[in-house]
């Protein structure tokens, strides 16, 4: 009895209890206080409101009484023009606690005089009245003026406030002496009753043999003493009830807690059924398997069960690899790679592994899951994709391993039996342009469907392999002289010159093909794909689309050009690059009305020519930071090419198809647009039509960016390339230039005339600019004069200057024609 007494009522508790008595005290009291203090409180907020409001009324009759009396006393000073009296009256106003600013204004409403209280600033809200100034005669009253006074509720509101607070005060206090007479009264009436009783029972919770509590009176007290002594007959019996409950309860929860344990296994077995599955203790001793387990291991269930996991061991794996599998569980819960295993037959064979820690109701790892799949025919078919690796991925060609092996072949046939055979190097044209602006995806579909195109035009004996990216090589043994050679690259470039519908754009395509002759050009694999790649070389730069066979000053050239390319890439960091400018002229008033940037490349003393490093630039894509420079390098200078008087100004900046392409493009034009701003010059970008074919609409939509810029888009060289007038309809362009090849044919070429006539009169029409380039003498002045082509340029009025011998916008030349 003595311990279950003690485990429901501890002497500790019960001493905290009772201690708490006053708890009690204030439970009885708190009520009364309550209401008293909110009904003090809504009759404290009733009077303050009142009286709130009465001062508010009062300071509104204070206005309207302050008003109306300073109104009459300005009325006979403001009749008699007396302004000095009148100010001082206005300045003695001031002095008023509740006045924040008087104001006098005349007739027509002109402030006259102001004047700002002196007291607070206001804290509160704003009171404004206005009474006009009128002076009686006998006959008539006239209007001299209105007085608008604002008084404000700063010394209200400081006064109400000191009321609240005196009301405040008296109200705690009047609340305090309540309180305590309370207390004192019910502490006399209850409290000390009840520390009687307080001190029987603390004895009794001290005591090893409780007493029953001996209380003497028939009040409440009495009551709850008799109730605790039921009470410990009470708890004697219900105790041992209570023991017995707990020992059934306990082995219930045993046996619910396996059968959980049981159903969660099974329902992580079951999940993953179709793989095989062990789930083992943390000894790593199998406790279950499912049948694909038995399937793929060849153990069965009662073969598994109770014995370790590395019954599977191949012993392939060190003791290393399995302890970080069992560092990844314990610290991440999982782990998952492949393994390779023993099935009970002894075959070692590869399997996918994942396996995971499954938690107890403590956070602890009680079981480890392994989920597992046979991964064997994966891996026969991994090994399959290996022997591939002889031929292209992306257009099942024969890759560049694979056609080393057939091309010495093929010498060595040709060598024993004295034999000849031609090898052909194609290299698409501007395909780095398709790849930029339409993307990796369209790049590969359109090099898959061009090699499906030089498979058709080939025979069964010609070896057709891709040597990367662009490039693809052809072995014709079959072709042996360089009759035969030529027909199979004229099929080739014909082959390859029909565009491409793909993915919503018409892709134009052409090769440039470089032929090398087995024995002439070369004996050896790598003498011939060299020689071939020069040829390949010389036929892209005289336009592309054709194609030419090995020369031996080609090599020489190839050494030549591989030296151009190494400078050409140190030349911005030497600072070898400069510009020129050749002005543009308005052919009527022979004044110089704008200027092309020029390129110039000085390199060790050696000036060389732009038609030399520019295609190589493009061709290895140093015209990006290139062009970019172009841009950076002549807006810096425009101010000076537009010094003199605010005259229009055109500064126009050749670009490239790769620089209009480039993603960084546009932050460079917006940067050069910027240092521009704000001067009489606009910026021209001369684009070739070459920039806007590879992908019309992206073309389409950085033109209009560009123009929302402001930046003006002028065609180079008009008429000499691909669907020139669509482009005029479809683009939003400034206008075009006539290029050097039509003027310089005025005298000798009724044709070209008429072409110049026919691009002025469409400019006129079109409403868009037009410049002649290469005019050289009075006569092709005079003729494009006759056609009203507004503007020229060319070495009759200048050649190309260096910045500081630059004419004058609005300038003519000595030698001005009339």
């Amino acid at each position: 009895m003595n311990g279950a007494f003690d485990r429901i009522f501890p002497a500790r508790a019960l001493q905290t209890g009772f201690r708490r008595l006053p708890g009690l005290v204030l439970k009885v009291l708190l009520p009364v206080l309550l209401t008293w203090l909110i009904s003090s409180l809504a009759l404290f907020a009733i009077f303050s409101r009142q009286a709130e409001r009465q001062g508010y009324d009062d300071l509104r009759a204070r206005l309207e009484a302050y008003a109306s009396d300073k109104a009459n006393e300005l009325s006979s000073p403001l009749w008699n023009f007396q302004h000095d009296l009148v100010a001082r009256l206005m300045q003695s106003y001031r002095h008023n606690d509740d006045l924040l600013v008087v104001s006098l204004h005349d007739a027509a409403g002109k402030l006259l005089h102001e004047a700002l209280g002196t007291g607070p600033p206001p804290k509160g809200n704003i009171f404004e009245t206005k009474r006009e100034i009128v002076h009686k005669n006998a006959d008539r009253a006239e209007t001299l003026g209105t007085l608008t006074v604002v008084f404000h509720d700063g010394r209200l509101l400081n006064s109400l406030a000191e009321y609240r607070a005196r009301d405040a005060l008296n109200l705690g206090l009047v609340l305090a002496v309540l309180a305590l007479s309370l207390w004192w009264t019910v502490h006399r009436i209850v409290g000390r009753p009840l520390a009687r009783l307080e001190k029987s029972l603390l004895r009794n919770a001290r005591e090893p043999s409780r007493e029953p509590i001996v209380w003497a009176g028939q009040d409440e007290l009495a009551r709850v003493a008799a109730a605790y002594n039921g009470l410990l007959e009470e708890v004697d019996r219900r105790t041992g009830e209570l023991v017995e409950a707990n020992a059934a309860l306990a082995g219930e929860i045993v046996r619910r807690n396996q059968a959980e344990e049981k159903l969660l296994l099974a329902a992580k077995v079951f999940e993953v059924a179709v793989e095989g599955v062990a789930v083992t203790d943390v000894g790593g001793v199998i406790r279950s398997v499912n049948s694909s387990f038995e399937r793929i291991t060849g153990y069965r269930q009662d073969e598994a069960v109770g014995r370790r996991l590395d019954i599977l061991g191949s012993g392939r794996h060190t003791p290393a690899f399995f302890a970080g599998i069992l560092l990844s569980l314990r610290r991440h819960g999982a782990w998952e790679g492949e393994i390779w295993n023993r099935r009970k037959n002894g075959e070692v064979y590869p399997q996918r592994t994942t396996a995971s820690a499954v938690l107890d109701a403590a956070g602890r790892i009680s079981h480890y899951v392994c989920v597992f799949q046979d991964i064997t025919e994966a891996k026969r078919q991994q090994q399959a994709m290996e022997r591939m690796a002889f031929h292209d991925t992306l257009t099942g060609l024969p890759n560049r391993a694979n056609l080393d092996e057939r091309l010495r072949q093929t010498l060595g046939h040709a060598a024993r039996h004295g034999g000849a055979f031609s090898l052909l190097f194609l290299d698409l044209d501007n395909f780095k342009a398709v790849n930029d602006s339409l993307g990796h995806d369209v790049g590969d579909a359109l090099l898959a469907i061009l090699a499906a195109r030089l498979r058709n035009v080939l025979r069964a004996e010609d070896t057709l392999a891709r040597q990367g990216g662009d490039e693809f090589i052809i072995l014709a043994p079959d072709a042996d002289t360089p009759d035969k050679a030529a027909n199979l690259a004229q099929r080739v470039a014909s082959a390859m010159r029909k565009s491409v519908p793909l993915q919503g754009y018409d892709i134009p395509c052409s090769a440039s093909v470089g032929i090398a002759m087995y024995p002439q050009d070369g004996v050896t694999p790598q003498d011939l794909i060299k020689h071939a790649d020069m040829a390949m070389y010389r036929a892209k730069s005289q336009g592309g689309g054709a194609s030419r066979f090995f020369a031996t000053g080609m090599d020489l050239q190839a050494r030549k050009r591989l030296s151009l390319e190494t400078r050409l890439h140190k030349a911005l960091e030497r600072d070898e690059f400069s510009l020129q400018y050749q002005p543009v002229l308005q052919a009527d008033t022979m004044t110089v009305s704008g200027a092309e940037a020029l390129l110039r490349w000085n390199c060790g003393g050696q000036s060389i020519p732009p038609a030399e490093f520019i295609p190589v630039a493009e061709s290895n894509n140093a015209i990006i930071p290139i062009g970019a420079w172009v841009l950076e390098r002549a807006s810096l200078q425009a101010a000076a090419l537009a010094r003199g008087p605010r005259t229009p100004f055109t500064l126009s900046v050749n670009v490239s198809a790769r620089q209009f392409h480039h993603e960084g493009f546009l932050n460079d034009v917006t940067a050069a647009a910027e240092r521009l701003a704000g001067t009489n010059t606009r910026l021209h970008l001369e684009l070739t039509e070459s920039a806007l074919i590879i992908d019309p609409d992206a073309a389409t939509r950085t033109i209009h960016l560009l123009k929302e810029m402001g930046v003006g888009i002028v065609l180079d060289d008009f008429g000499t390339g691909y669907s020139s007038l669509k482009h005029l309809l479809d683009l939003p362009i400034d206008g075009f230039k006539i290029d050097r090849g039509f003027v310089s044919a005025i005298h000798s070429c009724a044709r070209s005339r008429a072409i110049i006539t026919a691009l002025v009169n469409l400019s006129l029409g079109l409403s868009v600019s037009v410049v002649a380039e290469g005019v050289e003498n009075t006569g092709q002045l005079d003729f494009l004069r006759g056609t009203g082509c507004p503007e020229f340029q060319g070495f009759l009025a200048w050649p190309a200057l260096p910045l500081e011998s630059f004419p004058a916008p609005g300038s003519t030349p000595r030698n001005a024609a009339g």
